[in-house]
């Protein structure tokens, strides 16, 4: 008895036999093997693209089409222009309905080279991206301008008195101490440029003097009652109580700040200027004695000296309040909580009289409020400053020819006499040149 073939549903093309398919993965693999041999595809590079060449596969379930071998032009179509996947396990965004034009790019370089390779290799009979190039928007330098602060926007944020007020202590709650966690985070997101991600994984050993990490050098100046720079003046010491709670002492010697590689960068080093370190320290010191007070709650707690050592320097260096106990004290943030803490900034700063100019020259201009604006207005103005391959130093890209970095060229000259393009932040050392090699290329 024969059986009827199903047609295919709208918008799908009738698949090969699954015979002489290859499945979503190894297509994949198949694929960046191939790339490799063309060019250098960095391990990170990778995995971001794995991931988000899983989401649409899995975009495509949702949407009961048979894989990706039966996708059309108009089922890619129809991806690009709707949100990202994932949205559901995040947060909103300020577009929750369509994915940034960035994002779109990034899909559609990883989905036009998976079926352009697919159809090489006779897999498909019909490539879907072909003719498709003219659909797909591209990256022009007007749709920067919603990316990027306007002009004197950044070194309002960068501010530390700014910040200071913005974040003040709420005197009606004793005892909390969220207020110079928060300046210390925007402080390191303001010079440093760090993505959400970046922010939330530092731990309290990513700051240090010299081979010493901060905890320990600001134990040994107190211990020591000295700077370990001699006679050096201590900028913290004109701070007030509220400012400073735990009694903080600057060190004496540069802070330096080393941030991990990431899926999406590589690992990095700033040396914090004095502005900077003057939100960090306080709160690197209270962080010490909200550790303290965790060590006093636990039961039978035989070596004080290795608790502060596993937590102080192995957990967050900004934690969250939430989810706190003796065995974490210091638990990570999550990015919710960098997204609210960047939009109270940015409401804080426009109630000042600095930012309530700066506010009614935006003449209506609704501005993007979440850690991203602020790393890419920074790269831009190291762009601009500095130059490209400081810009890709600092910013932990390993590729020159990121979408980001190409973007942030594009964008209008800020000029370092005009608002906000005076400061170019911390001096940097990166963990891997390759980035700068390329640039010169």
């Amino acid at each position: 008895m024969s059986t009827k073939e199903t047609k295919p549903a709208a918008g799908e093309r009738k698949p090969k036999p699954a015979a002489t398919l290859t499945g979503a993965e190894e297509l994949f693999e198949n694929w960046c093997e191939k790339v490799q041999q063309r060019e250098s595809l960095a391990d990170a590079t990778k995995n971001v693209n794995k991931v988000m060449w899983r989401a649409y596969a899995e975009w495509l379930v949702d949407q009961g089409i048979a894989g990706w071998p039966a996708a059309t032009a108009e089922t890619i179509n129809k991806f690009l222009n709707g949100a990202a996947p994932g949205k559901n396990s995040r947060r909103n965004t300020l577009k929750d309905n369509v994915m940034s034009n960035f994002t779109r790019q990034r899909y559609w370089r990883i989905l036009r080279g998976v079926y352009h390779h697919a159809s090489g290799q006779g897999w498909i009979e019909d490539n879907p991206c072909i003719g498709m190039d003219d659909a797909v928007p591209h990256i022009l330098g007007r749709d920067l301008q919603p990316q990027v602060l306007p002009p004197g926007l950044l070194a309002l944020l960068q501010d530390q008195h700014l910040l200071r007020a913005v974040h003040a202590p709420n005197p009606e709650r004793p005892g909390d101490w969220t207020a110079l966690r928060d300046r210390a985070a925007m402080a390191l997101l303001t010079e440093c440029g760090l993505t959400t991600a970046e922010l939330i994984a530092l731990r309290g050993k990513d700051l240090a003097v010299g081979e010493t990490a901060l905890i320990l050098a600001m134990q040994n100046t107190r211990s020591a009652q000295r700077s370990l720079g001699g006679d050096r003046r201590d900028p913290l010491a004109t701070l007030t109580p509220e400012d400073n709670p735990a009694g903080a002492r600057h060190p004496g010697a540069p802070v330096r700040l080393d941030v991990p590689s990431s899926s999406d960068t590589v690992s990095r080093s700033f040396e914090l200027s004095d502005g900077c370190a003057s939100l960090v320290l306080p709160w690197v010191a209270l962080r010490e004695q909200l550790l303290l007070r965790h060590a006093a709650s636990c039961k039978n707690l035989r070596d004080l000296k290795a608790y502060l050592a596993k937590h102080g320097l192995g957990e967050a260096l900004l934690p969250s309040r939430q989810g706190m106990s003796t065995a974490t004290p210091m638990p990570k943030m999550v990015p919710a909580t960098v997204y609210h803490l960047v939009k109270r900034t940015f409401a804080g700063i426009f109630k000042t009289p600095q930012g309530a100019t700066l506010n009614k020259r935006k003449e209506g201009v609704k501005v993007a409020q979440g850690a991203s604006i602020v790393r890419n207005s920074l790269i831009q103005q190291w762009a601009q400053t500095l130059g490209a391959a400081a810009a890709i130093e600092r910013a932990g890209f390993e590729r020159a020819d990121s979408l980001r970095v190409a973007a942030s060229l594009l964008a209008p000259v800020v000029a370092p006499d005009e608002p906000g393009g005076a400061s170019t932040g911390a001096k940097v050392r990166q963990g891997r040149p390759r980035a700068a090699e390329l640039a010169k290329k």
